[in-house]
């Protein structure tokens, strides 16, 4: 509706001869402009997207024998939802991500890895903790392992989701910490 909703750079090469490619891209601004409409649908009921910022810097790469990568960072800011009743605060609430993942593909097998996936969570711009994922898996054995962390997940960002369910008591101080880690296995039935 006359705003603008973003802006995409990107720039490559691709060799004919071995079929790599890698390219380096940007996105600046992406906000509820454009993704409102995608977003709204699944937020359900009376919620709306009032405000967000998405920029993006990665670089990629592919190759037909080898790994192929991706590494870049995502910064998720001015997040605002609002909600009619009152249950979702107004603040803004932020994400800033860095991701490190590969991918080798090879004769009808693949391997996956996420070394890294490091974030911070932020709400009206102060931090209000972090968190850390890396993964793996194996289409060979159809199995992988994960670990996920959430450090330091303190008041700035519980409190006003908290104010819904303690009435005119209030949320001083928490922090929260968490670790979880696991291996499956997808060959296995249950």
């Amino acid at each position: 509706q006359g705003m603008d909703a973003g802006v995409f750079r990107a720039v490559g090469t691709y060799s004919m001869d071995s079929g790599e490619a890698a390219v380096r891209f940007a996105v600046t601004n992406l906000n509820h402009a454009l993704l409102g409409q995608f977003v709204e649908p699944a937020l359900g009921g009376d919620l709306r997207l009032s405000s967000l910022r998405v920029d993006v810097d990665a670089d990629a790469s592919y190759s037909p024998t080898g790994t192929s990568t991706i590494k870049g960072n995502l910064n998720v800011g001015q997040l605002i939802i609002r909600d009619p009743s009152g249950m979702i605060p107004a603040d803004p609430i932020g994400v800033v991500a860095a991701i490190d993942a590969g991918i080798a593909i090879g004769h009808a097998k693949f391997d996956l890895k996420v070394p890294l996936l490091r974030g911070t969570v932020t709400a009206n711009g102060v931090s209000a903790g972090n968190f850390d994922a890396r993964a793996d898996f194996s289409s060979a054995t159809q199995s992988g392992n994960f670990q996920l962390s959430a450090t330091g997940f303190n008041e700035v960002l519980l409190a006003p989701l908290s104010k819904s369910f303690l009435g005119e008591k209030s949320l001083r101080s928490v922090a929260l910490n968490a670790t979880a880690g696991g291996k499956f296995d997808l060959s296995k039935t249950s």
